[in-house]
């Protein structure tokens, strides 16, 4: 957790798993490779780079909104305005409540980042949807992006 003042707040949160997915797949695409064609190894380069985007992710309040950033490289990005958001909160999330684990939709929802179980910021926007990221700190920063969202001048 970072603090750079009172309108901003940045946090992370890592996981493991993807790890072992990309393990998976490296064993797999290997096998696949020699047995059927070589072609398979581009679905290890392909797996790699989708499942170590969600080993860590950044996330950032301040006067722009909420921004999450994915994996090692920062990218990619998912950015909601501050413009967009009725109020935030934090919540203990557990994945399956969202779908599982990943970069998740559920129709009457919304969108949620969930790369670990526990503390999560969720964003209501004013669509209807909600916008739910796992990061250390959260009630911190929802209590830092619902200071914005309270103190924007009125639209």
């Amino acid at each position: 957790m970072t603090a750079f003042g009172i309108h901003t707040w940045s946090g992370t949160a890592t996981s493991k798993w993807p790890w072992f997915t990309v393990a998976v797949f490296a064993v797999l695409s290997v096998v696949l490779a020699i047995v059927l064609h070589p072609i398979y190894l581009l679905l290890l380069a392909a797996a790699a780079l989708i499942n170590v985007a969600f080993t860590k992710i950044t996330v950032t309040a301040d006067l722009e909104g909420l921004h999450t950033a994915f994996g090692p490289w920062g990218w990619p990005t998912k950015r909601i305005s501050l413009d967009d958001m009725e109020s935030a909160n934090s919540i203990n999330l557990r994945p399956m409540q969202w779908g599982g684990w990943g970069y998740r939709w559920l129709p009457r929802r919304g969108w949620a980042t969930v790369i670990r179980k526990g503390d999560a910021i969720v964003v209501y926007r004013k669509n209807g949807k909600q916008y739910a990221v796992t990061v250390d700190d959260a009630p911190y920063g929802a209590s830092v992006l619902q200071s914005l969202i309270s103190t924007r001048p009125p639209s």
